[in-house]
């Protein structure tokens, strides 16, 4: 290992330590950095303990954020707007929630789930016993799509069309083969949509599908909840949702206590 590339990886851990997961990457240095990880002398003399592993998930999930913030394919849309939001959380993460598209307050913040919306889901995954920092969150589409009816848009937020979510695609199927999580949840109809699994929630919920091998999820997305927190099926819908999410937690092997069992019941 040459002097410039220890210096290179001991950067990158500080920036790990500190909680960064992305970095941005010169035009070029993608290639370059393929070329010396994958050659037969990097193979030979540089192991892969279980540290260095989650540091070339981390390096992936980098470039792929820059491909997705200088996507041809999304821009020409018209229809989304400019601030690429990529995705948070652990690249060894078992589970992983994926969203729809972000929000005002997640184009503020360049982060997905902190709006109304993602606050709400990270209760949910606080109450099944998981750190938000410790699973992976992400969206199908990385951009806020522009709500088309001649107003200002200020904070109002709108679903991607299915040619939005077509776009971004690529791009929330790669985060899936460098995760590898154990479980996806896919949150809403356009979710499980773009994953290949199609039907109504209410039919395909509830019960285990695949996405590259991987068990998926289908859940409502947290949205939908809080649209029904101003009528009386709001308990019956977070009922349903934490069912999916109990069958999550026992399909990880995570322990499920009589309270955690209990939440919702009064629907």
């Amino acid at each position: 290992m040459s002097e410039a590339t220890a210096l290179l990886q001991q950067y990158l851990a500080q920036l790990a330590a500190r909680g960064v997961t992305h970095v941005p990457l010169a035009a070029g240095s993608l290639s370059s950095i393929h070329r010396t990880a994958t050659s037969p002398e990097a193979a030979a003399t540089n192991p892969a303990p279980a540290a260095a592993v989650s540091s070339r998930k981390s390096d992936r999930l980098a470039t792929l954020a820059a491909e997705a913030a200088s996507s041809q394919a999304c821009r020409a849309l018209g229809t989304l707007r400019d601030t690429m939001v990529f995705a948070t959380g652990s690249a060894d993460a078992e589970l992983m929630f994926i969203g729809e598209a972000p929000g005002a307050e997640e184009e503020r913040l360049r982060e997905p789930f902190v709006g109304a919306t993602g606050q709400l889901l990270t209760k949910i995954i606080q109450a099944a016993g998981f750190k938000r920092s410790e699973v992976y969150l992400s969206n199908v589409c990385k951009f806020r799509p522009v709500v088309e009816d001649g107003k200002p848009q200020a904070s109002r937020n709108c679903p991607p069309t299915q040619l939005e979510a077509s776009a971004c695609l690529p791009f929330i199927l790669e985060e899936i083969r460098i995760i590898q999580p154990r479980v996806i949840v896919a949150l809403g109809p356009i979710v499980s949509s773009s994953l290949g699994i199609e039907g109504a929630i209410a039919d395909i919920r509830g019960q285990f599908h695949e996405h590259q091998g991987i068990p998926v999820m289908v859940t409502h997305n947290p949205s939908h909840l809080l649209q029904c927190a101003q009528n009386r099926d709001g308990v019956k819908e977070k009922r349903l949702v934490w069912e999916d999410i109990l069958q999550v937690l026992k399909h990880l092997g995570r322990p499920v206590t009589a309270k955690q069992r209990a939440y919702f019941t009064n629907a």
